[in-house]
């Protein structure tokens, strides 16, 4: 561990905390370290960045390094920047030059994990946090990006731990709650699901994502006045967001509404003119109102639009089904005798 005896707590720099750029506080190294004119430098680079003269710190944090190579808080301030810049391979190099330098470090190793799982090398993330977590085990975006990455891995149980550790840690978290929602949902746990989503909604009440989640878990438990309840509030929130036009039409017409349903499916198509479910629900919807002409074209153009073909043959006889409702049983020759 870094002996914070020698470090100077008034040298500001960025840190990036949850995948936000904010301000904190961070140690400095020791002037029996430094000499003045990297200090200068430094510092300097703080003023540039806190203007936003992001190239302006980039040549300050620069300049302080060739003053003091061992000077690890100007590596640090090189890493965020490049961070944000979208130079990702120099940012972490920078960040492996602060390793070096002083062993593991909290926020350069948080940092080093959110870049991995940027790059979907989730092993690698898992190290990272990991590491992470060992030096502050009280840090809830630590828990929840580790939760992050140990869905991507498949580990579901290792990753509704820590997103209840997050969520304990953070009681504010919505994310938290929200990406808890989600896995307790898929593995069908719809109570505790309902209860995380709440609590997401308790904390953003206009969360988009939590209110359409929501509605699809109380679709699972068949309660579809609560599932169009939130999926209205979802659209009613954003009325260009396909999935929730969808999900509104389904729970309309799981209640047997399905006049009020073909429109949201509708509006769903038009807002994504490739959503293959939309247009075999509206399918549906048109024939439950007996519109079989337009169920059958609307069928026609679910085949064109899904990517699972292997229904195909199954639509084809739903749409003979209907072809025959519509015009009556085809007449097939009497075989000859």
């Amino acid at each position: 561990m870094l002996d914070l005896s020698a470090y100077e707590p008034w040298s500001i720099v960025l840190a990036l905390t949850g995948g936000l750029l904010v301000l904190t506080i961070v140690v400095g190294i020791g002037v029996s370290l430094l000499s003045r004119d990297a200090y200068w430098f430094y510092n300097r680079g703080i003023d540039a960045v806190h203007h936003r003269a992001l190239e302006s710190a980039l040549e300050l944090f620069s300049k302080t390094l060739k003053k003091n190579s061992r000077y690890w808080p100007a590596y640090y301030n090189l890493g965020l920047i490049y961070q944000q810049q979208g130079r990702i391979q120099d940012a972490k190099a920078a960040y492996q030059n602060v390793l070096q330098l002083v062993g593991e470090e909290f926020a350069t190793l948080f940092n080093l994990g959110l870049i991995a799982i940027d790059e979907q090398n989730y092993p690698q993330a898992k190290d990272c946090f990991e590491k992470a977590r060992s030096l502050n085990t009280e840090d809830a975006d630590t828990h929840y990006n580790l939760g992050r990455v140990f869905e991507a891995l498949g580990n579901i149980e290792e990753a509704i731990s820590a997103y209840q550790q997050a969520t304990m840690l953070d009681e504010n978290s919505s994310s938290a709650f929200l990406m808890l929602g989600k896995l307790r949902d898929k593995t069908q746990a719809y109570e505790s699901a309902i209860s995380a989503y709440q609590k997401c909604l308790d904390i953003d009440p206009n969360n988009i994502e939590a209110n359409y989640e929501m509605a699809i878990t109380m679709a699972k438990k068949g309660d579809w006045d609560e599932s169009i309840i939130y999926s209205q509030k979802a659209v009613d929130l954003d009325p260009t967001f396909a999935k929730g036009q969808n999900q509104l039409g389904l729970a309309l017409y799981c209640k047997n509404r399905p006049d009020e349903a073909v429109p949201h499916y509708q509006k769903a198509i038009q807002i994504d003119p490739n959503y293959a479910n939309a247009y075999n629900n509206l399918g549906y919807a048109f024939e439950k109102l007996e519109r079989y002409q337009d169920a059958i074209d609307t069928f026609e153009l679910y085949k064109l639009k899904s990517l699972n073909s292997s229904d195909h043959q199954e639509v084809d006889e739903h749409i003979q089904f209907l072809f025959e409702k519509l015009n009556g049983p085809i007449d097939t020759p009497t075989p000859a005798p």
